[in-house]
């Protein structure tokens, strides 16, 4: 069995490998040169001693064909997320309460399956995986981490990164994309600001956008920072 040594540097190199990883047309050459050898010592080292990862490990050792590669990589970095980011005795107390039937298990593995089939940046597969850690640990409920991660796939990654520095306002020159995050759901309109005339005639206001509590836990458990206000 591969020891815990082992698969923290398999699992450091994985997710150093894929936070790369972003054209798709990179991504597969960068998927190749990982090697297989990363992805077994994570995937047989965690999936073989704790049952919530295991769910996962079927669907590692069916993505054989070139074609499922990608998924399959999702699925690796997925699990090296989780594993990162919760020790064993979260993960097994996880198990015993939440997925005590055949029902319950079937019912979280797909949840992650069909995430995973959604993703089109894999810069939100990391993302993905530290909620879903968090719900492990208990920190989101599963009504929370199932809609803030549905939220995650509707929007661009490079505009979810905007949550991470996010100051209460107008969000000048922003304020295209702060709508966008706001009609997704991670931002709350908290008024309007009318701005000042300049000697051109325009102004500078337009809708004051706060973060909401969703948007506060993509920042906190998703991205790792303290969310601003």
């Amino acid at each position: 069995m591969t020891n815990e040594k082992e698969r923290a540097e398999a699992r450091r190199e994985i997710l150093e490998t894929d936070a790369k990883v972003s054209p798709a047309s990179e991504g597969i050459n960068l998927l190749v040169t990982a090697g297989d050898t990363g992805l077994a010592a994570v995937i047989e080292g965690a999936a073989s001693s704790v049952p919530v990862l295991g769910l996962l490990h079927g669907a590692f050792k069916a993505a054989r064909e070139a074609s499922e590669y990608l998924y399959q990589r999702k699925v690796s970095v997925m699990i090296a997320a989780v594993d990162a980011q919760t020790n064993t005795d979260e993960r097994q107390k996880f198990a015993s309460e939440q997925l005590s039937t055949a029902e319950s298990r079937d019912r979280f593995g797909a949840s992650i399956m069909l995430m995973l089939e959604k993703v089109d940046e894999f810069e939100k597969v990391p993302l993905l995986g530290r909620l879903a850690a968090a719900h492990v640990r208990g920190d989101l409920t599963t009504s929370e981490w199932r809609r803030v991660s549905s939220m995650v796939l509707r929007a661009y990654y490079t505009d979810l990164e905007l949550l991470k520095s996010f100051q209460r306002g107008t969000g000048a020159p922003n304020q295209t994309l702060y709508n966008t995050l706001y009609s997704i759901g991670f931002l709350d309109k908290d008024g309007e600001d009318e701005g000042r005339w300049d000697a051109a005639g325009a102004a500078d206001g337009g809708d004051v956008y706060a973060l909401n509590r969703y948007g506060a836990t993509l920042v906190r458990y998703g991205f790792g920072v303290s969310p601003g206000t």
